[in-house]
């Protein structure tokens, strides 16, 4: 979304005949970043800041899913197919994934499971009616009964400084 807003602000600029460098040299920076990042190895600042680039909700959330999909990022799931979300192979939604190994989708690169989550997300967003767990729960999001808790524990302990969000709107089911 920030893509489309910068592209359209650098448009009326030009049309109206204005000179902007300083916009103009942020979107460079912002498109050179963007590309740089699907050629870096994991780590988890540069998957927040990927992340804090997309338009979805409660990022503080989605952190903890990964964290809690990937063993704190070290499952095999995620070393050999890149799957930061424990994501299977959808069947009927657009999708990043290049296939499905050991049940779960796999990625060229960590950054096409973030975007798969966001097309995930896209294409269940509808259901969201302001508690980002219960639309998780409502989706069938995972298998286990006790996954809901464990996300909030997560969330709550680890992420409560890395994004500014209303944690009563999210925490409390």
């Amino acid at each position: 979304m920030r893509k489309w807003v910068i592209s359209i602000v650098l448009c009326v600029v030009q049309l109206q005949g204005v000179y902007a460098p300083e916009v103009e040299k942020g979107f460079a920076e912002y498109r050179s970043r963007m590309i740089l990042v699907r050629f870096l190895p994991f780590t988890e600042e540069e998957f927040i800041w990927y992340l804090e680039q997309q338009d979805i909700p409660f990022k503080d959330i989605v952190i903890s899913q990964a964290r809690l999909e990937t063993g704190n990022y070290t499952s095999a799931i995620f070393l050999k197919g890149n799957n930061l979300f424990g994501m299977r192979n959808p069947v009927i939604r657009p999708t990043k994934s290049l296939g499905s190994e050991q049940g779960h989708a796999y990625y060229s690169h960590w950054t096409d499971s973030v975007d798969d989550y966001v097309l995930w997300y896209e294409y269940y967003m509808h259901r969201l009616d302001g508690c980002y767990y219960e639309f998780l729960k409502g989706v069938g999001y995972a298998e286990d009964k006790r996954y809901i808790q464990k996300l909030r524990d997560i969330t709550f302990r680890e992420n409560k400084n890395l994004i500014s969000l209303p944690y009563e709107k999210a925490r409390f089911v």
